[in-house]
């Protein structure tokens, strides 16, 4: 009998490994950066709408909310309200009041931008800190 010797699979360099690794790392980040994006920019509210508005700072030791990102800043409690303008992510705001299903922030506005001196935003897309207390607003009670 003869001895045959059975072909070799063809070894890759391991430069070519590491290549391929860092391809393969690249395109899961850029998919996790572009997806984490769009599920900001299109979550839950609609596209930001009309221009940039910077809150008062709000005092210490009050209700207050942070924009996780871009955020609409509505005349009322809901996305079928008009937008005043949008909160930068980061910036933050003096909560006044809560839709009864506390679904919705009632935060404090310059006058120059809202008639009344209030706007509304999602609480999904903010973050809501020392908040206990802050009461329904009287014309937004349900009967």
């Amino acid at each position: 009998m003869m001895n045959q010797e059975q072909p070799q699979p063809k070894k890759e360099s391991t430069s070519s490994v590491i290549l391929k690794v860092i391809l393969i790392l690249i395109s899961v980040l850029l998919v996790l950066v572009v997806g984490t994006w769009l599920g900001r920019t299109f979550a839950g509210d609609s596209l930001p709408e009309g221009p940039e508005i910077v809150p008062p700072p709000p005092p210490s030791d009050v209700p207050y909310a942070v924009a996780n990102y871009y955020v609409n800043i509505r005349s009322g409690p809901g996305t079928e309200y008009p937008a005043y303008g949008v909160a930068a992510p980061w910036s933050s705001a003096e909560i006044i009041g809560v839709s009864s299903d506390r679904e919705w922030w009632m935060v404090r506005l310059p006058t120059t931008i809202s008639p009344d001196g209030t706007g509304w935003v999602s609480a999904e897309h903010v973050s809501a800190y020392n908040t206990d207390q802050v009461p329904v607003p009287e014309p937004y009670i349900e009967p």
